[in-house]
């Protein structure tokens, strides 16, 4: 963890993929489609614009999920 920080902003976005990549997996998006994917989620400190944590995850763990598990 960041040294200093005590706020942080997050984002997870979701990316689709066709490739072969072995943590992707079939997830619902934004835009209503199912789909192979990777969540990308990024915690960063709001200080210092540093990146504290990123994490990739399944497709199919929903977002919700994965803010209670990492925060």
């Amino acid at each position: 963890m960041l040294t200093g920080s005590e706020n942080f902003a997050y984002d997870i976005s979701a990316i689709v993929t066709r490739s072969s990549i072995n943590i992707s997996d079939i997830g619902y998006n934004k835009e209503m489609s199912y789909a192979p994917q990777i969540e990308l989620i990024l915690i960063s400190s709001t200080e210092t614009k540093l990146p504290a944590l990123v994490r990739i995850v399944p497709g199919s763990i929903r977002d919700v999920e994965n803010s209670q598990d990492k925060c």
